[in-house]
This record gives structure tokens, sequence and C-alpha cells, in this order.
């Protein structure tokens, strides 16, 4: 047959349901025991297993009903694990809550569980049994036992708390001066704590000494219960064994006495039959008597067994609680030196880390070692005496078989005397000498005629015998008591060794504590050390900084001074610009109220002066916007003055710090803890943050002041604003001539003179049509093309709706035939005459009359625009031949104010001059005439800027 395994997994859980992960759990299965440590995806072979085992945490939990285990596949199976919560909740009488709560306990592997808490505590996870608590807070200590089968919570009231204290003291009066005393300084605090738990751990280890005292003498007490106990036990299986053989031997003795009047009766002798009745009635009797004496003192026996059970229970109940006491006042020792520990290490001196470390030493060698002392010579003595128990076991067990020799050689005598009379229980009457049983039937006439015979020798073995008998008897119960007593001794000498162990474990735990106060007191004066160098380098370097935020205040102290004059510079800038437009907004009116023009003109004209009232109204903004500015930069001057006064303060309050640094120093060489150390930087900085806030309050308004160059940039947008107001103004002074330059032109070309002088020449009147219609003409270009473009598209429309549905398309073709002459066209005579063909091509309608004038039109402006560009072409050519010659002919005070036939005869004259230097034609007189006007033209032209 195949075994077969199958995968399983286990699952524990406490009492509400948490999952908790066993030390290790132990399966039986047949005979055979497993033991498992891990519990996920086991292979366990086909079968029924029954739970034995389940380890946490030193304890056995697994349920109190059998548990079994049926393994026939792969399952999961969930134990519930006898493990609970305590909680304990610690209230004052007033019923409040109690903060700063310790909690600790010893578990079953010896390990000792503390929580902190306040005003609640929780013991999780502990196996069920009984447990010693040690609930401590302030002013409270104290021991609670509790037996722990499911989840509990307990409460404890304790006499005082934090607020009954607080109640009292304000009471009294003293609240105000603890916390006066608590925050007078920084590591207030935190000495009052290092002492207080400095003086619970000594008041924590000197406990030590009573509870190891009152533990050696609970466990020598244990000795001699053990011994009674153990001596009790023996007794009660002798005096078992003793009625078990005393009511067998009765029983033996009533059947013999039985038989024998059974006998007599049936053979008539009566005689015989009364007396064996008589007998019968004695050995019942004398058994009774006898069972009862042994069954009283079984009793007694039991009941001193009962009494010694219950005595070893409650000892073995207060050396637990010894032991606890013992672990948890070393945990609470260890606890409170991580608490210690903790402490800012700068609050308190190496003097006190060193007083604590020798206390706690002396308390490990004077208490602590000499109790392990006293426990070890308590276990020698015992082993000593378990060592003289032991040899006089061994002695009394030779002395058992000298006596067992001596009974069995007595036996031997009587066998040899009576050896054909020696019976194993044959024979009805029988008698028993030594132990030797001897057959009397139908022979007591020659026993006793042996014994007469052997009566000297037979009565010497036989009161040997009995006299063994009874020293067998007392070496026995002698052995049995020994045998007590070893069993006693022994394990009184483990309980001292487990109590020794533990002490030395305790030892080792205060040595560790030893060690971290005496690391402590190391790193303390280390740390001391190296806090004095740190602060003596942290003022050397000071210094440097010092001198460098002295080179940086005096930097700024400079800056502001410059800064002022700067400023100064500016508002004598202001002033200029506040004169300048002053002079300009004069200047503008003075211009306003007598303009440079011909009078005949002025009303002509007067309509270009107007922006002169904008550029005056825009000027007296300025002037508010200016007063304004120098306002501030009085006031900027101001704050200069006060900061430049406050950096100097500051620069001499830093040169004071820095020769205060060699004092700090000195002082520092002096200080005994690290708080006092940083106490003299703390001082230091207290200082120089003064004279920093100082100086930084100082540089904070230096740095408020603006910038210079910022305040340049708006001076910069005043004087920009004065060139652009008088740009305005010369532009205005511009156009004014403009507009004077204009009128001039007009009267020039609608003069009397020119008049003549066109009618001699047809091609001057072309001109001057031309430049009368110029603009109209090139407008009536633009207009002519998007007017055609709508004719042409409204008369598609129309002729559609005339000629029907039918004819559309036809029309469409040739529509878009005629737009096509209009594609890139090269000048604006192209796109009249163009637009011109375009509508006469239209289709015939009702409209054709409208179309074919508006086509003439068009052409008789395509012919004055060529016209027009050929006039100018040779206009411009004379133009550059005359113009050659860089004399200049006019100025602008001649054309702007001169008569205009004055100006014809001087420019004239100059022409002709220069025609005649240069070449000479056919239409002499004619270009004379008409480069007259054109260099007259030019130069009013130049003053409008319209070339």
């Amino acid at each position: 047959n195949w075994d077969r395994y199958f995968l399983v997994s286990f699952r524990f859980i406490k009492s509400k349901g948490e999952e908790i992960t066993p030390d290790a759990m132990e399966i039986a299965c047949e005979g055979d025991k497993l033991i498992l440590t891990e519990y996920v995806n086991v292979w366990l072979k086909e079968g029924t297993y029954t739970l034995t085992l389940v380890q946490y945490r030193g304890a056995d939990v697994k349920p109190l009903e059998a548990v079994v285990f049926k393994v026939d596949g792969p399952k999961s199976f969930t134990v519930d694990c006898r493990v609970y919560d305590l909680k304990i909740n610690v209230v004052d009488p007033l019923g409040i809550a109690v903060s700063g709560i310790t909690a600790s306990t010893v578990l079953p592997d010896g390990e000792v569980l503390t929580v902190h808490g306040d005003g609640s505590v929780l013991l999780g996870k502990l196996p069920a049994g009984t447990y010693n608590v040690r609930v401590s807070c302030l002013f409270y200590d104290r021991f609670i036992m509790v037996e722990l089968t499911e989840d509990r919570e307990i409460t404890v009231v304790v006499p005082f708390s934090a607020t009954i204290i607080a109640i009292l003291l304000a009471a009294f009066g003293l609240g105000g001066g603890v916390l006066y005393y608590s925050r007078r300084k920084p590591c207030a605090r935190e000495k009052v704590a290092f002492n207080m738990f400095g003086k619970q751990i000594v008041d924590e280890l000197s406990g030590i000494s009573s509870a190891a005292k009152n533990l050696l003498d609970e466990t020598l007490k244990l000795g001699d219960m053990l011994s009674r106990y153990y001596r009790a036990k023996a007794m009660r299986d002798f005096l078992n064994d003793k009625i078990a053989r005393a009511e067998a031997s009765r029983d033996e003795c009533i059947k013999f006495y039985e038989d024998i009047a059974r006998r007599a009766e049936a053979a008539g002798d009566y005689t015989r039959s009364y007396m064996a009745n008589r007998g019968l009635k004695a050995a019942i009797n004398m058994y009774d008597r006898i069972l009862s004496r042994l069954r009283s003192r079984l009793k007694e026996a039991e009941d001193e067994i009962a009494k010694l059970d219950v005595q070893l229970s409650e000892s073995k109940s207060r050396r637990k609680l010894l032991l606890d006491d013992l672990a948890i006042r070393v945990g609470r020792a260890l606890d409170l030196l991580n608490r210690i520990l903790a402490l800012n290490p700068a609050c308190f001196t190496c003097d006190e880390i060193y007083r604590l470390y020798k206390e706690v030493m002396d308390i490990r060698d004077g208490i602590i070692d000499k109790a392990i002392s006293e426990y070890e010579s308590k276990l020698n003595g015992v082993k000593k005496n378990l060592s003289l128990k032991r040899d006089e076991l061994a002695e009394a067990k030779r002395n058992i078989l000298r006596i067992k020799r001596g009974i069995d050689e007595a036996g031997d005598y009587v066998r040899n005397i009576f050896h054909d009379m020696v019976s194993d229980g044959e024979g009805r009457d029988y008698i028993e000498l030594c132990g030797v049983r001897i057959n009397l039937t139908d022979r007591v006439d020659e026993f006793f005629r042996r014994f007469n015979s052997f009566r000297r020798e037979l009565r010497k073995v036989i009161r040997d015998y009995w006299r063994g008998v009874k020293r067998l008897t007392e070496e026995e119960s002698r052995i049995r008591d020994l045998e007590a007593d070893i069993r006693a001794l022994d394990e009184m000498a483990s309980e001292l060794r487990r109590n020794i162990g533990s002490l030395k474990a305790m030892r080792d735990k205060v040595d560790k504590l030893a060690d971290a106060l005496e690391e402590k007191y190391r790193s303390c004066e280390l740390e001391l050390r190296r806090c004095r160098d740190k602060v003596d380098r942290l003022l050397r370097n000071e210094i440097d900084e010092l001198t460098k935020l002295i080179r940086e205040a005096a930097s700024e102290r400079g800056e502001c001074r410059r800064k002022i004059e700067e400023y100064r510079n500016i508002l004598g800038s202001l002033n200029d610009l506040d004169k300048h437009f002053r002079g300009l907004k004069e200047n503008i009116e003075e211009y306003k109220s007598n303009p440079p023009c011909r009078p005949d003109l002025i009303d002509r004209v007067k309509g270009a002066l107007l922006p002169l009232d904008d550029i005056i109204s825009e000027i007296e903004g300025v002037l508010e916007d200016l007063n304004s500015f120098n306002e501030r930069v009085k006031e900027y001057i101001d704050r200069g003055e006060q900061t430049y006064a406050r950096l100097d303060e500051a620069v001499d309050d830093i040169v004071s710090l820095r020769s205060r640094v060699d004092v700090y120093r000195a002082k520092l060489r002096a200080v005994k803890t690290r708080e006092e150390c940083w106490e003299i930087w703390r001082s230091y900085l207290k200082d120089k943050s003064k004279v920093l806030t100082k100086y930084y309050s100082a540089s904070g308004s230096y740095r408020s002041l603006p910038d210079p160059s910022d305040l340049e940039g708006e001076v910069k947008e005043f004087s920009d604003k004065l060139t652009e107001f008088r740009r305005r103004f010369e532009n205005i002074k511009k156009n004014f001539k403009k507009a004077m330059a204009r009128e001039r032109l007009w009267d020039f070309l609608s003069s009397e003179e020119l008049k003549a002088i066109e009618e001699e020449e047809d091609f001057i009147r072309a001109i001057r049509e031309a430049l009368e219609n110029a603009i109209e003409v090139m407008e009536s270009c633009q207009k002519a093309v998007s007017t055609g473009q709508y004719l042409g598209e409204n008369t598609v429309r129309i002729e559609s709706e005339g000629i029907g549905l039918d004819g559309v398309k036809e029309v469409t073709e040739k529509i878009t035939s005629v737009l096509r002459l209009l594609e890139k066209p090269r000048t604006p005579g192209d796109v009249l005459r163009k637009l011109s063909s375009a509508l006469n091509l239209m289709p015939g309608s009702r409209y054709a009359p409208i179309l074919s004038a508006y086509a003439k039109v068009m052409e008789i402006f395509a012919s004055a625009l060529d016209r027009l560009s050929d006039m100018i072409w040779r206009l411009a050519a004379e133009e550059i031949e005359i113009t050659e010659i860089e004399k200049p002919i006019l100025t602008e005070n001649d054309v702007l104010y001169d008569d205009f036939s004055e100006i014809w005869s001087r420019v004239r004259k100059e022409i002709e001059d220069r025609v005649r230097v240069t070449k000479a034609a056919i239409d002499y007189e004619s270009r004379i005439n008409m480069l007259t006007k054109s260099r007259i033209i030019k130069e009013l032209s130049r003053i409008i800027r319209d070339p």
C-alpha cells in the first residue's frame, strides 16, 4: 500500500479572532508525535491527528477540549487558542483617568512585558494563566494577581493623581511656583525628570535585596515543606501497602479459622470448632484494630498531604510573585534608564550621571552579588546535606542488606531443621517460623519433638529474626524518610539554582544598565568636550562672520550715503525739468497768442493751432506729476538720512559684539554641563539677535529705498515727455506752415497771372485739370471696376429672369468670356479700357444705353490718365535737368510771405539763366514758364511734405 500525503495549513486565533503565531505545536497520530514550527503548506500523512501542544510565549494554549484533525485531503484547520487580553483602567478617587501609567508582568517564558499609557493600558495576547501584574504611576506602586481565563478588564483606583495634586497645589497656592520653576530654565523639567528617574532606578534596584531575601526564606521553607510532603506521600504509600497486606492477611486468617471450624464440625469435634470460632473472632478484632490504626494514620497522612499541597501552592505563588517582582524591578529600572537616555543629555552634569552609575554599581555589588553569594552558600549547604543524606541512604540500604541476610540465615536455619516439613501452602495446619511455613498436618508431635531438640538454638534464631524484622522496618522507614528528604533537597537545590540563574540574569541586566550609564557618562564627558570645542569653534567663526558683517554694514552705510547724494542730484534735475516745462508752456502760449502768419491768412489757418490747447493741458498734468515726484524724492532723502544714522549705530553695535566674543570664550572653560555650554552659546545668540535685529531692520530700510536708477528712469520719462512736447510743438509749427503753404499754393494756382499763362499754353490747362482731378480719377477707376462687376452680375441676373431658364447657360458663358478680358491689366488705363469693352459686349437688354454711356465715360478717364502720365514724365525729366544745380532759388520765407509776382519774376529769371546755361530749346518760353511754376510748386510741396 502507498502512503498518501496532503498539504495542510493551520491557523491559530485568539479570543477576538485575531491571528497569532505560536512558537511550536505538537500533534500525535497512532502513538507518533510530530512537532511543527511552520504552519502553512505542511505535508502530512493521511490519518487522524490529535493536538497535544500549542506553545505560545512559554505556555500551552491549546483548547481544553480535545482537538482532532482528520487529514484526508488538502485542508486548512483553525485552532482557537487560550490567549486573551487584559485591559487595566487606572482612575483616582474622583473617577478621573490617571496619566503616566506603567503596567508590567512576567510571561511564562520569563519575558517581562511592560506597557505605558494614559488612563488605561492593554496587556495584549497573554496566554491563559495567573499573572502578577505590577501597576505603577505617580506615588503608587502595587502588585495585582489576575487569573486570566478570558478577556478581562479591571479597574485600579489610586489614592493620588496629577489632578488631585494640582487641586491641592492650587489650594495651597503652589501651582504658580511650580509652573515658574518648571519654566524658569529650558532644562528644569529635564533635570527634575532625571533626578526622579534616577531615584526610582535606585529604589527599584534597592528593593531587590528584600525581595531576594524573602525569596531565599521562601525557598528554604520550601525545602522543609517538600521534605514533610514527600515523607507524608511515602507514608501514605506505605500505609496503603500495609493496609492491603493486612487485609490480605486478615482474609487469609479468617479463611484459616473458618476452615478449621468447618473441619472440626464435620469431625464432630465441637470443642475444637468452638476454639476455632473464638480464634476467628479474636483475629477479626485484632485485624480491625490494626486496620483502624492504619487507616487513621493514612487519613492523617492524606490530611497532611492536602495541607502541604495548599502550602506548596501558596509557596509557589509567593515565589512566583517574588521572582516576578525581581524581574519587574529590573525591567522597570531598564525602562527608566531608557527614559533617562531619552532626556536631553545637555540638561544634567556628567557628575550626576556618574553618581547614579556608582549607586547602581553599589547595589549590584552590595545587594545582588551578596544575594547570589547567599544563594550559592545555601545551595552548597543543600548539596552537602544532600550528599550526606545520600551517603546515609546508601548506608541504610547496606544495613537492610545485612539485616535481610540475617533474616534469610534464620530462615535457612529453620528450613534445615524442618526441611521435610516445609510447605508452600499445602496442608490444612501449618505454622510459620522465621518466615518459613511448616506443615503440621498429622505431624504436630514430630514438630514439637524437633523443636524441643533445638529449643535453645531456635529461640535464639527466632529472637534474632524478629529483631532483624524490627530493624528492617525501622531501616525501611528511615530509607523512606531519606528518599523523601533527598527528593526535597533535590527540588530545593533545583529551585535555588533557578533562583541563582534568575539573580545572575538580573545581575547581567543591571550590568547592562550600569554599562549604559557608564557609556552615558563617558559620552557625556566626550560630548561636553566636544560641546566646548564646538561652541569655541562657533565663537571663533563668529568673529570672522561679524567682521564680514561689519564690512557689509559699512558698505551699506556708504551705499546709503551715495543714494542720498543721487537723490539730491535727481531732485536738482526735477527742478530743472520743472523750469523747462514751465518755459515750454509759456512759449506755446506766446506762439498761440501771436502766430507768425500773414494777416490775410490768419483766419484760414487758425485751425492748425488748436492742438496747442491739448499740449498746454498735458503740460499742466505733467507739472502736477512732477511736483508729486519731487515730494517723493524729498521723502526718500529724509528716509535715507534716518537709515544712515541707524546703519551707523548698527555698525557700532556689531563692533561691540565682536569684542565680547572673547568674554564668552573665557566663560566656556568653566562650564560643567552641556546645558551650561549651550547656554553660553544661546546667550551669545541672544545678544547677536538683538544686534542683528537692529542691523537687519536698518538694512531692510536701506533696501526698501528705491534704486536711484529707477528714479532716473522716471526722470528720463519726464525728460522724454518734455522732448515729446517740444517735438509736437515743432510739428504743430510745421503743420501751421504747411497750412499756410497750402493756402499760398491755392492762391498761387488760382492767381490771374497763372491763368494768363495757362491760356497761352494748352498743355498747362491739361496739367491743371489733371492736378485737380487726379485723385478723383483714381477713385473713379476703382469705382469703375467694382461698378462694372456689379453691373455685369446684375445684368446676368436680370437677363436670366428675362429670357427664362433656357437662356441662363448662354448668358453665363458670355459673361464669363467678357470677364476674362479684365485679367492682368498692366495700367489703370488698360483697366478702364477693358472694362469699357466688357460693358459693350454685354447681352442686349433694356439697360444697354446706360451701359454704353458708362463705357464711353471710362474711355475718357483712360485718355485723361494717359495724358497726365505723359505730362508728369515730361515735367520730371525737365526738373531733373534743372535741379542738378544745387544753388537754392527760393527760401521758406519767400514762398510763405512774399508776393507771387515778385516770387515769379525772381524764379523765372533764375531758371532762365540756368536754362541758357544748359541748352536752348524750340519751346523755350513754354519750358521757362512750366519750370517756373514747377519750382514754386515744389518749394510749397516741400513745406507741405506732399511732393
